[in-house]
């Protein structure tokens, strides 16, 4: 893997691993890190269905694994669930990305800001650019929209 300098970056900060493999390619190494990391438990086939709030703090997480229902005891947690692409007709995220992140932390009272800047996907394509509106979009891709779209007629 290698830290690459592209567009606009003051840095390099992109990463690239075998050619177009980057994703496999990260998902092996954090895997395998995990791994080896003996405070990290893996739970395969197990699904996350609520935070369990006590005294304002999160205290539990509420999940079904292939025994059952389980309370795991935490303190903390990390939603990386997979984002909400799958909640709109055109996306290149699988269709199971449909925000149960946000929901299980609204379900535990967090509060939100800013949702309209999700990226809908990890890169920006011609076509992406040009089915979303302008002002629908995070700053940065405004910019590189806005070219694109001004040659598209206006949705009826």
């Amino acid at each position: 893997m290698r830290l690459w300098l592209e567009a606009a970056h003051a840095r390099r900060r992109i990463l690239h691993a075998a050619s177009d493999a980057t994703g496999r390619e990260l998902v092996r190494t954090l895997a395998a890190a995990v791994r080896r990391t003996p405070s990290i438990t893996i739970l395969e086939d197990t699904e996350a269905r609520r935070l369990i709030v006590e005294d304002g703090a999160i205290a539990h997480v509420l999940a079904v694994a292939r025994t059952g229902v389980v309370a795991l005891p935490t303190g903390r947690v990390v939603l990386a669930t997979g984002g909400i692409g799958g909640l709109f007709c055109d996306t290149t995220n699988p269709p199971g990305s449909i925000g149960h992140g946000l929901a299980l932390a609204a379900s535990a009272g967090a509060e939100f800001a800013d949702l309209e800047f999700v990226r809908g996907g990890s890169t920006s394509s011609i076509s992406s650019c040009a089915h979303a509106a302008p002002a629908l979009t995070a700053p940065p891709r405004i910019v590189q929209s806005r070219p694109i779209t001004r040659g598209v007629p206006a949705r009826g």
